[in-house]
C-alpha cells in the first residue's frame, strides 16, 4: 500500500493544488473537514488516473527511449503544469476584482433599492444591471464587526457582555440576548436605540439560544446553558426596560415532561421571568432557512441567480417551538420579517442586487441593515 502511494506521489503532488484552487474559485470559501476529505480523495483519484493511463504508459515507449527525448518531455510537462498553477489563481484574482467593482457599483441607496425590488416583485436586479453587493465571494465576511468581541464561541462558560447606542445619558436599557441570529439584528436595534437614546446591552452567544433548557447537540452544549445561567442571573439584576430576543429556530432541546415542543417551556419560563419583573420582552422570529448551498450557487451562478431560491414552503419548515412558547407566555411580544426575505412563492437569494445570505443560515450584513426601517416601526417609541 505504502509502495502504491509512492508510485503516485508526483502525480498526487502535481494534482492537489489546482484542485484546491478550483475548489476556491467556485465556491469561494475555506474547506471545511469533510471538504479536504472529499479533495484528498479527488486528489488521489486524478493522480492514480493520470499515472495509470499517462505516466506509466509514457515511460514504456520507445519514442521516449531516444536520447534528450524523456527530459524534453518532462520540461514541457512541468511548463503546463506550471502554467495551469498560475492561470487559475489568476483566472480566480480576476473573477474577484470584476465582481468586487460590480458590487461596488450597487453598493449606495441599498435601502432603496431593496424597497423598489420588493414592490417589484422581489425580482434580483433593477435595471438590468447584474451586479450583487457583497461580492459573493466575499460573503462569509460581510457581518457585523462586533461580533468579534461580542458573540461568544459555542463551547465558552460564559457570554460577553458590549455595551452599543446611547451609553452615556440613555433614557432606556434594552437588552439583545440569544444566539448569532441575535447577532444578526444587534446592529440594526443598536441603530434605532441611538436615535431614541436608548443604551443597548448584549448577551450574544453562538449556538446557544436563551433557554432554560439545555439543547439536544454535542459536546458543548454544557457550555451553552452554564452561560445562560449567568445571563438569567445577570438580567435579573439589570432589569432592562426591553428584552429583544431571538434564535435559529431548527435547533433541538430536551424535552421538560410531556410538552409536545421540546424547549417551549424553556423560552417560555425565561420571558415569563422577565416580564414578572417588569421587562418588555420582543420576541423576533427567525428569518427564513435559504435553500443549501446558496451562496455557492450564486457564485455558480452569477447572472441568473433565480434558480438560487428556496420555495417558500419549504424555508419555513419545522418551526413550531417558538409559537408553542409564546402561547405559553402571553405578555411576550413577536414580530416577524417574512415579508422582507419572501414572497408568497420563494425566497430569493438576491434582492434588489443585495445577496441575501453569507451562508447556510445567516444573512448578510448588508441585507440585515435594509431592516433598520422596519425594527423602527416594530419596536417600542418610548419606554
Amino acid at each position: 500500500m505504502v509502495q502504491r502511494v509512492g508510485d503516485v506521489s508526483y502525480s498526487l503532488y502535481l494534482w492537489h493544488f489546482p484542485v484546491v484552487v478550483f475548489f476556491a474559485v467556485r465556491t469561494g470559501r475555506t474547506p471545511t473537514l469533510p471538504d479536504a476529505v472529499a479533495l484528498l480523495v479527488v486528489s488521489f483519484a486524478l493522480a492514480i488516473a493520470s499515472y495509470v493511463l499517462v505516466e506509466r504508459p509514457v515511460r514504456t515507449l520507445r519514442w521516449f527511449r531516444a536520447d534528450g527525448r524523456m527530459l524534453v518531455s518532462a520540461l514541457v510537462a512541468m511548463v503546463l503544469v506550471a502554467a495551469l498553477t498560475f492561470v487559475l489563481p489568476l483566472r480566480a484574482q480576476s473573477v474577484m476584482g470584476e465582481w468586487d467593482q460590480r458590487a461596488q457599483s450597487v453598493s449606495r441607496d441599498v435601502d432603496a433599492r431593496v424597497a423598489e425590488s420588493l414592490a417589484d416583485g422581489f425580482v434580483p436586479f433593477l435595471d438590468g444591471e447584474r451586479a450583487i453587493t457583497p461580492n459573493p465571494l466575499r460573503a462569509a465576511g460581510d457581518e457585523w464587526p462586533g461580533a468579534d468581541r461580542c458573540l461568544a464561541p459555542q463551547e465558552d462558560d460564559t457570554t460577553p457582555v458590549c455595551e452599543l447606542g446611547e451609553t452615556e445619558n440613555p433614557v432606556a436599557t434594552v437588552v439583545v440576548v440569544g444566539d448569532s441570529h441575535a447577532e444578526m439584528f444587534a446592529e440594526p436595534v443598536a441603530e434605532v436605540a441611538a436615535e431614541r437614546g436608548w443604551k443597548v446591552v448584549t448577551y450574544l452567544h453562538s449556538g446557544c439560544p436563551y433557554n432554560a433548557e439545555r439543547r439536544i447537540s454535542n459536546g458543548q452544549v454544557q457550555g451553552c446553558f452554564d452561560a445562560n445561567e449567568k445571563t438569567r442571573a445577570a438580567l435579573a439584576a439589570l432589569k432592562p426596560d426591553l428584552v429583544v430576543t431571538t434564535s435559529y429556530e431548527h435547533l433541538r432541546f430536551e424535552r421538560r415532561g410531556t410538552e409536545e415542543e421540546a424547549g417551549a417551556a424553556g423560552f417560555a419560563e425565561l420571558w415569563n421571568e422577565l416580564t414578572a419583573a417588569g421587562s418588555q420582552v420582543f420576541v423576533i422570529r427567525d428569518t427564513p432557512k435559504p435553500s443549501d448551498g446558496l451562496v455557492t450557487c450564486v457564485t455558480e451562478s452569477y447572472d441568473e441567480p433565480e434558480g438560487c431560491a428556496k420555495p417558500a414552503d419549504k424555508a419555513f419548515d419545522d418551526r413550531d417551538v417558538v409559537p408553542a412558547a409564546l402561547e405559553q407566555a402571553p405578555k411576550a411580544r413577536s414580530v416577524e420579517f417574512t415579508d422582507r426575505f419572501c414572497d408568497a412563492e420563494s425566497c430569493p437569494a438576491v434582492i434588489g442586487n443585495v445577496l441575501v445570505y453569507r451562508d447556510g443560515h445567516h444573512v448578510t450584513r448588508t441585507y440585515m441593515r435594509t431592516l433598520v426601517g422596519e425594527l423602527r416601526k416594530a419596536l417600542p417609541t418610548a419606554l
